[in-house]
């Protein structure tokens, strides 16, 4: 099956796919089918498979086939299971849709909207804990009345014991309210592949025959690799800073492979915000000992200003970022992750980021060791 082209969308979809010549297949067969329906969907695919793209010409058709393109009678909600998720779908969101004078706010614990600002925005990214909050105020019920499409994100938090039954109760509530105001609100879910998505569809209300997307990790667009590190000690036996030394061996003989040999980013996930810096520094030592370098003099000597006056009161920070290690983890401010976030994305980290908390689906820019 041939991709469906960007140039066969609807016209008011194009300015916001004009850096997509073709769909993949999986995409081109839920928009074939899902831009001719109306009804609840269920998505679930492999990470990387582009389900924030289709979320999008949904939103754009629910506002242009829904309420003519209409601003003022149209909302949307996007919710995400973390806050470092929603910030980067607001960005996105809101520089591909800028064409179409959306107004994309961010609204998370760190990041909270006044009851004129939550009204003057169409699509509001949120967290399910946030969106709990905001659909128990009384002030922001009427919000309902407006709303016509909830992306889920992620849906398969749902299994989740923490965010789970917050997530089922935001759900719950949507299906409550648009009874109570006769309104028509679709439900979007997007996930990771899920054993049982009928289930998940059930809850949803997508009809099964018309509404479900389900796909395996052998249908992923992009390949991916998968290799386990055996190590050859009793775990259980050693103590923490063995284990911790043996680990960052291993986790050397991959950077060295990607990073220094491949000329490729590399992405390391570690356990607590404390390993990040220490992670970082133990690489760097490593690469010293063998008188390597994780990146070029030139990115030495052209640390970013912005990353500099950003970074002064964090010299240590600076110093990796100087050698090309980045940090990431909720403890730093949100201008700093934002900023090394982008250094990443933006390939100006030759060698790579260690982050404190895994991130939820998502893509990265390359290999991951973990």
């Amino acid at each position: 099956m041939v991709g469906l082209s960007a140039g066969d969308l609807p016209a008011y979809m194009k300015p916001a796919f004009q850096h997509i010549d073709r769909f993949n297949q999986l995409q081109s067969k839920v928009l074939d089918r899902a831009l001719r329906t109306r009804g609840n969907i269920l998505v679930c695919a492999p990470t990387g498979s582009g389900k924030t793209e289709i979320a999008m010409a949904l939103i754009l058709q629910s506002l242009f086939e829904e309420c003519n393109g209409d601003l003022q009678d149209f909302k949307c909600v996007y919710i995400a299971p973390m806050r470092a998720l929603v910030a980067e779908l607001q960005r996105s969101l809101s520089s591909r849709l800028r064409d179409h004078g959306l107004l994309v706010s961010e609204c998370t614990g760190e990041r909270r909207l006044s009851h004129s600002d939550l009204w003057r925005s169409h699509i509001l990214v949120t967290t399910p804990e946030k969106w709990d909050v905001i659909t128990r105020h009384p002030d922001e019920r009427p919000l309902f009345r407006f709303l016509k499409i909830v992306i889920l994100d992620e849906i398969h938090v749902l299994g989740d014991p923490k965010r789970g039954p917050v997530l089922e109760r935001c759900v719950a509530r949507l299906h409550h309210e648009a009874a109570l105001f006769r309104s028509r609100i679709r439900l979007v879910g997007l996930s990771a592949t899920l054993p049982n998505y009928d289930d998940v569809a059930v809850f949803l209300r997508a009809k099964l025959d018309e509404g479900v997307f389900a796909y395996t990790e052998d249908e992923r667009p992009c390949p991916l690799e998968v290799r386990t590190v055996a190590l050859r000690h009793r775990i259980g036996l050693l103590s923490r800073a063995r284990l911790d030394q043996i680990m960052n061996q291993a986790i050397w003989f991959q950077v060295r492979n990607f990073a220094i040999e491949k000329k490729e980013q590399v992405l390391v996930f570690v356990h607590e915000r404390n390993d990040t810096m220490k992670t970082a520094r133990w690489l760097l030592s490593a690469a010293e000992v063998e008188h390597l370098s994780l990146c070029s003099d030139s990115r030495i000597e052209a640390t970013h200003p912005e990353i500099v006056n950003l970074l002064n009161e964090h010299p240590d920070i600076l110093a990796l970022i100087s050698r090309g290690v980045g940090i990431h983890h909720a403890g730093l401010t949100r201008e700093i992750r934002h900023s090394v976030g982008g250094r990443i994305f933006a390939r100006e980290l030759e060698s790579g980021d260690i982050h404190g908390n895994t991130r939820m689906g998502g893509e990265s820019a390359g290999q991951c060791c973990c």
